[in-house]
């Protein structure tokens, strides 16, 4: 009797593996098409970037980038913003390029090697 009990219990714990077995994998395949629609989406947020190299942006102070001295319009980038060194970069290398168009210009930080602006 001892040994029917316990036999039963024996199958049903390898019930209870293919199931969570079988979970698993479908989990796995879930997690792959997931991984592949973040990839999909990373790649189409970067669709409109621009990477240059040997850039040497002169970073603003806090304060004027806070008190936008001058009597700028709003928006309309100063001569030290990176959007303007940018513009001016490309502009001595004869590329025409209208601040208003440019979404966001950051440097991407480098351990080695010249600044990368993004």
């Amino acid at each position: 009797m001892e040994d029917l009990q316990l036999q039963k219990s024996i199958l049903d714990l390898v019930e209870e593996v293919k199931a969570l077995r079988l979970l698993n994998a479908e989990k796995d395949k879930r997690i792959t098409y997931l991984e592949g629609r973040v990839a999909d989406l990373e790649q189409y947020t970067q669709v409109n970037d621009v990477i240059i190299t040997g850039l040497k942006i002169k970073p603003r102070s806090y304060a004027r980038a806070v008190t936008k001295d001058g009597g700028e319009e709003p928006g309309e980038p100063d001569a030290d913003s990176a959007e303007q060194q940018v513009a001016d970069f490309l502009k001595s290398k004869g590329v025409e390029l209208d601040c208003k168009y440019i979404e966001a210009c950051h440097p991407l930080h480098r351990r080695n090697g010249p600044a990368v602006i993004l």
